[in-house]
This record gives structure tokens, C-alpha cells and sequence, in this order.
């Protein structure tokens, strides 16, 4: 592969910022979809839409790992990825887990 091809493709740290800017992309559509309801129609479509949030969020962010392993340049990208959509991610995740245990505690 030529210098000049191998230039033009993407790293794969470019690939993982994409997805971290997909993952708040989602997460801000999450919160300004769940708004427009109150109550608990407002909360459940709150926590449906953290669950494709923290979907993307995961693949971003073993994306970054992947570009931090290979190490892909520049590192800053692929670390900066890791971190937002690992907080993004974990976040999410856990609100969604913890409502899921709620939500199988009450009905007993």
C-alpha cells in the first residue's frame, strides 16, 4: 500500500470519536425526547432511550481501546473517545440496570 493510500484511511481513533459524537448525539435526543412527556411516560421514554445509548457508547468505546492497543495515532483522540463514552456509557448502563431492578422488585 502507498504512502498516500494508506494517509487517506480513517485511523481508528477517528472511528471511535465518530462514535463517542453518536453516543452524545443519542444521549442528548434521549433527554430532549423524554421532555416533551411528564410524569412517567417522560421516564419511560427516558430509560428506553439510554438503552441504544449505552449500546453505542460500549462500542465506542472498545473502538478506543482497540486504536489505544494498535496504537494508533493520534493517542489524544482514541483517549479522549474512551473516556466520554466510557462515563456516557457507564452511566447510562447503570441507570437502565438500576431501573430494571426496581422495576423487578415492586410487582412482588
Amino acid at each position: 500500500m502507498s504512502e498516500s493510500e494508506q494517509s487517506r484511511r480513517p485511523s481508528i481513533a477517528a472511528l471511535a470519536m465518530a462514535g463517542t459524537f453518536i453516543t452524545v448525539a443519542a444521549a442528548i435526543g434521549t433527554i430532549v425526547w423524554s421532555s416533551m412527556d411528564s410524569g412517567l411516560a417522560g421516564l419511560s421514554d427516558f430509560l428506553m432511550g439510554l438503552i441504544p445509548t449505552a449500546i453505542i457508547a460500549l462500542g465506542s468505546s472498545v473502538t478506543a481501546f482497540v486504536a489505544l492497543v494498535e496504537r494508533s495515532r493520534p493517542r489524544w483522540i482514541a483517549v479522549t473517545a474512551l473516556v466520554i463514552s466510557g462515563v456516557l456509557g457507564s452511566l447510562s448502563g447503570f441507570i437502565v440496570l438500576a431501573a430494571l431492578m426496581q422495576e423487578g422488585t415492586t410487582h412482588r
